[in-house]
């Protein structure tokens, strides 16, 4: 099977695809870019984007901007973009604090990097790790490559002591630049990650649901980033990008264990909701030999004492052994019950107990005709959600 960039199946130390797959599988997206919708144009239409989904995974966005002889020549462009990649976005993407090489397959063609970025509130700091691929052909017309695929370092110890802290996040890249016939110079800049997934959490911020419109921006050139121009360009607002919704699996007539195997490979999907029938199925029953659990980063219980009241202990004990004994692990009860006890004695190491109480308080300055009356004050985190509280739920997060 040919390599495909996809988020969900990131390069790991032990498995990294060859450069020529990794350059063939950039070539791909390109040609078939050719034929993506087109959205909105900057710069009386120097500056085109373009998006389209692609079935196995988030929507992938393009930028296409054409630049003459008095923006630079071909290795103007490509001593910045091509040279010294991951060194020179640090320069002049001020969200990056830090780049930091890991590996070097081959210096200056495939090389392992891990970027830091510092986000504006309300969102935390994310490190991106991936393989950044960079080829510059000897023909004509020259044509310039720079493929960036996500990467898993949590398999190498020696790598992972190297990598940036923070908030893993997931993100490819695929850049042409190319020399056109008429001595115009074409970048061709194509893109996809995983962070809409955020939305999710901020709807049940009102505060945020409708953040004031930006202004205009001025009608300059925002074709060329800052190391390339004089001018202080603004860049058009990227599109809104998409990530692998989550998948729920539940019993139902239009559910099936076949059905969330495929819709788990179809989607990609990064987090996995469920009950613990379903989802001891989907792991340890026909799914074992096709879903790895080896990457699993999270696991929640949720409601955990209805778990066990419902009968669930032998499948959360299958499900928990199964899992990796190096992951976050949270479980949320109402009560605290010898089963429960057992279930954390288990499934969970070095647990740390949190208890929130209701605190009771007496009204001082209440009325006399409401004497003996108590004022109850719920913890701010038993609110924060306007919805119902869900039912119990193992929720995966890979």
């Amino acid at each position: 099977m040919p390599f495909a960039i996809r988020l969900s199946r990131p390069a790991l130390p032990d498995r990294i695809p060859s450069f020529q797959s990794i350059l063939q599988a950039g070539r791909q997206i390109i040609a078939d870019s050719a034929n993506w919708p087109e959205g909105k144009s900057f710069n009386h239409g120097a500056v085109r984007t373009f998006s389209r989904k692609i079935p196995t995974g988030p929507k992938w966005f393009m930028r296409v901007s054409r630049h003459g002889p008095e923006d630079g020549s071909f290795m103007d462009f490509w001593n910045v973009l091509g040279v010294n990649h991951t060194e020179n976005e640090a320069l002049y993407v001020p969200e990056i604090t830090k780049a930091t090489m890991l590996m070097a397959v081959e210096p200056g063609v495939m090389e392992v990097w891990s970027v830091h970025y510092e986000l504006s509130a309300p969102f935390s700091p994310r490190t991106f790790t991936v393989l950044v691929v960079t080829h510059l052909e000897a023909v004509t017309p020259r044509q310039g490559w720079i493929i960036s695929i996500p990467f898993d370092c949590r398999d190498d110890e020696a790598l992972m002591a190297l990598e940036e802290r923070g908030v893993r996040g997931k993100y490819a890249a695929v850049e042409r630049l190319r020399e056109l016939e008429d001595g115009q110079i074409e970048w061709r800049e194509l893109a996809t990650q995983i962070h809409a997934v955020f939305n999710h959490f901020l709807s049940f911020q009102p505060s945020l649901l409708s953040p004031p419109s930006p202004p205009p921006a001025p009608e300059v050139d925002p074709s060329l980033p800052g190391y390339l121009s004089n001018r202080t360009p603004t860049p058009p607002p990227p599109p809104e990008p998409e990530f692998p919704l989550p998948l729920l699996l539940v019993s139902g007539p239009e559910s099936s264990p076949q059905k969330d195997l495929r819709r788990f490979l179809e989607s990609g999907a990064d987090i996995v909701v469920g009950t613990p029938g379903r989802i001891e199925e989907f792991l340890l029953g026909r799914g074992r030999n096709v879903v790895s659990v080896k990457r699993l980063e999270v696991v929640v219980l949720d409601e955990a004492d209805r778990l066990l009241d419902l009968g669930f202990a032998v499948q959360l004990t299958k499900i928990l052994n199964h899992l990796p004994k190096q992951r976050r692990s949270g479980l949320f009860s109402a009560t605290m019950t010898e089963g429960l006890s057992e279930i954390v004695r288990v499934g969970l190491r070095n647990p740390v107990r949190i208890v929130v109480k209701v605190e009771t308080k007496s009204n001082k300055k209440q009325d006399p005709s409401q004497k003996g009356k108590e004022e109850r004050r719920t913890p701010a985190t038993s609110v924060l959600s306007p919805h119902n509280p869900p039912e119990s739920s193992l929720m995966l997060s890979f």
